[in-house]
């Protein structure tokens, strides 16, 4: 029994040495890792925002292609032209909105986020 005992301690000291080690290696990169989630989050919801902007410019700026076209259809045409856009506006502006929210509460209350988003 001792033998292994003297078999054992070796092997179980390398892997508290190693359990040490791991876990200084993380509090060290935990900055790090934090600002690159940070950041990842940022660069995310930016490009979700400026893609909604694009969404509702085309929906409401950019009529007269689109009135050109509706001459050559139906009514018809132009009732599922103007659902389509009232689709795409309203899908537009969630999105816009929530992103907004979100990238406002990275900026704010960045560890609320963090806590936030590992719950969810």
């Amino acid at each position: 029994m001792q033998d292994l005992n003297e078999l054992l301690r070796p092997l179980v000291e390398k892997a508290i040495n190693g359990i040490d080690k791991g876990t200084e290696f993380v509090i060290e990169q935990a900055p790090d890792l934090l600002q690159e989630f940070y950041n990842w989050h940022i660069a995310e919801l930016s490009i979700i925002i400026f893609l909604c902007l694009i969404g509702i410019v085309q929906v409401f700026w950019i009529k007269k292609p689109m009135e050109r076209l509706s001459d050559d259809y139906e009514r018809a045409g132009d009732f599922v032209r103007i659902i389509i856009q009232g689709i795409v506006a309203i899908v537009c502006f969630a999105h816009f909105f929530i992103s907004l929210m979100q990238l406002i509460k990275i900026l704010v209350a960045p560890k609320l986020y963090l806590i936030e988003y590992f719950i969810n």
